[in-house]
């Protein structure tokens, strides 16, 4: 995978669970362009594997002398977030992937209605700066737990006009249903956050009778931290298993196995593998019930087996 050479030019942490990191080309030239709602690939070797964890980038894009990421910090992680926040200073050097976007904009619609939920607001600071340069219809839904480890909160305030949050440690709760009836024919959902919060959104829009091709969604889910299986690929006599804090994409790519791939969380199918044998726990967003009911397939980048798996591979 082809990635640019970027050192750490800044860390910020504006709440006490999120750090802002600031990357700098190398060679101090512009990183290429990249469009709201995009993502790099950082490139993580941890214990000896190499692991590729996505963040949404939440600099201006029409700013390209730099990336800014946000990492939240999980106390019960031993992957990306330990990494950044325990390990990365300011001048570390890393890998990142070219940006790409699995979540883009859709600038056919009449009003673009945002939903956020914890950490899933990061792919929207981009959305906003679009939207509100250019002086679009859109409105804000913005759900955190608590109010004093919440980003980008009060510059919200300041810039969206149709800005709506809900602090559940406040007892404030969203109500979805209230979000998208009545809403204009040709307005878009975005949405972003918990696996929860994604499968509330499509189903209320769904029963709304919201077009599918309308909602448009990023689930912020890694795959990690489930329980440790086995694999074999039947067509290629490799075996292996996927420890506790390792996707079974990142398993098979530590082997050489080539999968193909977009989102890395869930959404785009792009990684989809047929299963042979073995019980699957399915973590994806792509997946129809009667799919994942069937059992042979999986989404290797966040989905893992039970005991042991067959792939078709």
């Amino acid at each position: 995978m082809k990635t640019i050479t970027v050192y750490v030019a800044d860390i910020i942490q504006p709440v006490d669970n999120i750090k802002i990191f600031k990357l700098i080309s190398k060679n101090y030239d512009n990183l290429p362009r990249f469009s709201p709602g995009s993502n790099i690939f950082l490139k993580i070797n941890l214990d000896g594997c190499v692991n590729y964890k996505a963040y949404s980038l939440i600099n201006d894009p029409w700013d390209t002398g730099a990336y800014e990421i946000a990492v939240l910090r999980r106390d019960d992680s031993h992957g990306g977030s330990s990494f950044m926040h325990n390990l990365i200073q300011a001048g570390s050097v890393l890998e990142t992937t070219y940006p790409r976007n699995n979540f883009p904009i859709n600038k056919l619609a009449r009003k673009h209605i945002l939903i956020a939920g914890g950490i899933g607001v990061t792919p929207f600071i981009t959305y906003v700066r679009y939207l509100v340069r250019y002086q679009l219809d859109f409105e804000m839904h913005y759900a955190f737990k608590l109010m004093s480890n919440t980003l980008f909160h009060n510059q919200f305030i300041d810039i969206i006009k149709n800005y709506y949050y809900y602090c559940s440690n406040d007892g404030k709760r969203m109500m979805v249903e209230d979000i998208l009836k009545d809403q204009p024919l040709g307005a878009h959902v975005y949405v972003c956050g918990p696996k929860s919060l994604i499968e509330k959104v499509i189903s209320v829009a769904e029963y709304l009778n919201w077009p599918r091709a309308h909602l448009h969604y990023e689930l912020f889910d890694s795959g990690q931290n489930g329980n440790h299986f086995a694999f074999e690929l039947k067509n290629s006599n490799i075996a292996g298993s996927v420890p506790k804090d390792v996707t079974l994409l990142e398993a098979l790519e530590n082997l050489g196995v080539d999968i193909p791939y977009g989102c890395r969380s869930g959404a785009c199918g792009l990684c989809a593998t047929r299963v042979i044998s073995g019980d699957i726990e399915h973590r994806d967003c792509y997946l129809s019930d009667d799919e994942k009911k069937e059992g042979n397939i999986i989404l290797p980048c966040v989905s893992r087996g039970h005991d042991k798996i067959t792939l078709d591979l």
